[in-house]
């Protein structure tokens, strides 16, 4: 999967824009992004003030971000100390790994926040219009021509694998996606879980 990543910011280059939602940080807060892609959160998150580093598993993104707080790097095997963030962004990235390292990606989210902090989780939802699109390679998870393979979860299984950290909130999120004319049904899950 990380080659699949690399290729793809190699032959499109810099993919997302627009606005990143970045929800209510205390001030003084210390913010991991990972997956940061291009820099599009962590630009965000940096130009409102709040220190942030952001990871991607993919280094041509990493340069692309264009931002020296920034490094590539495996959610599954952070580099960062115990306890070293009061809250870890990790948007679109839980989606894009196999069953097992999701548990220890998960684990190492955890691992970094401090006591009192969050995790921030957004993943595809079973009822995307995406779901089912590809070849099936584990349950609910599809791989697509790009060689990136996505996992579709239910509100249920994002919360499991946060099972030792208390839930402040697991919520889905809907909209449609109109491309020429058609109406497209998206779906995420979003967590919120403390430590």
């Amino acid at each position: 999967m990380p080659n699949a990543f690399q290729s793809d910011y190699l032959m499109r280059g810099v993919r997302w824009g627009g606005h990143a939602e970045i929800p209510d940080i205390a001030e003084g807060a210390i913010v991991l992004e990972t997956g940061c892609g291009n820099g599009k959160t962590l630009h965000a998150l940096l130009s409102s003030g709040i220190s942030a580093f952001g990871i991607d598993i993919s280094k041509e993104a990493v340069r692309l971000s264009g931002c020296r707080d920034a490094a590539a790097a495996d959610v599954c095997h952070l580099p960062f100390k115990d306890e070293s963030f009061d809250a870890v962004f990790c948007r679109h990235v839980l989606g894009h790994l196999t069953s097992s390292a999701r548990g220890t990606a998960a684990d190492e989210l955890m691992r970094v926040v401090r006591p009192g902090g969050c995790v921030y989780v957004s993943v595809f939802g079973t009822d995307d219009f995406r779901f089912g699109k590809g070849t099936l390679t584990e349950p609910d998870s599809f791989l697509r021509g790009d060689g990136i393979m996505t996992h579709y979860f239910t509100a249920d299984e994002l919360s499991r694998y946060f099972s030792g950290a208390a839930v402040s909130s697991v919520r889905e999120k809907r909209w449609s996606l109109r491309v020429r004319g058609e109406e497209y049904p998206r779906c995420e899950i979003e967590g919120v879980f403390l430590r």
